[in-house]
């Protein structure tokens, strides 16, 4: 991840960049992607993490029957769980949860998922101190996101992102949003 010049003069982002940083330092999981360095090349602000080759959960799937579908996507979202755990009881609270955060790969044969982009967590202890999502700010992905984070982002707990994970394994056994935003009332 890197903050480009234009985007330092934005103090916000780089709060958000500081952030994600200090809590990836806390979060040594084997199922969440490992940060390696923080640091500056040049103007640039770099944040850089293990190289994880992730597989397109679509291309991992394609020819799977249902059950191997199921039994798969079960088998990934209990590693991803097991990260969010961790996460959880050191009062952070990931915030977005979704297809696209968890990566997957083949390792010695077996499939291992990590979870990634802490770039919208926070600690969820001391919600509302930094000043950095305001009331009224919705933060996350809207397919994947609970009800009450839609609500209020900045108060979202461990259990949003337990909702998002359900959301999440819900796509990938059915291939399709829990909630189809097309047609939904509200515009976005």
């Amino acid at each position: 991840k890197v903050i480009s010049p234009a985007a330092r003069a934005d103090e916000k982002t780089i709060q958000a960049f500081l952030r994600e940083v200090s809590i990836l330092k806390q979060l040594q999981h084997q199922y969440i992607v490992r940060m390696i360095e923080m640091g500056a090349s040049g103007s640039d602000l770099f944040l850089s993490t293990e190289y994880f080759p992730a597989i397109p959960w679509e291309r991992l799937c394609a020819n799977w029957s249902a059950e191997q579908r199921i039994r798969v996507a079960c088998a990934i979202m209990a590693q991803i769980l097991a990260a969010l755990e961790h996460a959880h009881a050191k009062s952070m609270v990931h915030r977005d949860v979704k297809p696209g955060n968890i990566l997957i790969s083949r390792i010695d044969g077996k499939l291992l998922g990590k979870l990634s982009d802490f770039g919208l967590a926070k600690h969820y202890t001391t919600a509302g101190m930094s000043q950095m999502t305001r009331e009224g700010d919705v933060i996350g992905s809207l397919p994947f996101m609970s009800p009450e984070q839609f609500i209020n982002s900045r108060e979202a707990r461990p259990s949003c992102d337990l909702y998002s994970a359900g959301a999440t394994l819900y796509w990938m056994i059915s291939g399709q949003n829990p909630i189809p935003l097309e047609n939904h009332p509200c515009k976005f």
